[in-house]
C-alpha cells in the first residue's frame, strides 16, 4: 500500500486514534478540539524519512507512540508544553 502525501484529521470532542499497520504519510494536518489524537508508530509501515505534522490543537493532546529508531523532534516546535518520555 502506498503512503498518502498528506492526510488531514479534523475532530472535535471525540478521541481519534491511528495505529495498528497503518501508512504513515509525508506529511499530517490535525485540527483537533477538546480531546487527545493518539498516532502510533510502534507497527505503522512508514515509507517516507521524515512526517511532518501540522497541528492546530485546542484544549486537547497530541499523542505520539514510536518504537525503537525513531526519532521525535519537539526543539523546533512552538508548544507551551511538550513533554517527550
Amino acid at each position: 500500500m502506498a503512503a498518502k502525501d498528506v492526510v488531514r484529521i479534523e475532530q472535535e470532542g471525540a478521541p481519534t486514534l491511528r495505529g495498528d499497520g497503518w501508512v504513515v504519510p509525508r506529511r499530517m494536518e490535525i485540527r483537533s478540539a477538546r480531546d487527545e489524537v493518539t498516532l502510533d508508530l510502534t507497527r505503522a509501515v512508514i515509507t517516507h524519512d521524515t512526517l511532518r505534522i501540522d497541528l492546530d490543537m485546542r484544549a486537547g493532546a497530541l499523542k505520539l507512540v514510536t518504537r525503537p529508531g525513531i526519532v521525535v523532534d519537539t526543539d523546533t516546535t512552538p508548544w507551551r508544553r511538550a513533554t517527550p518520555r
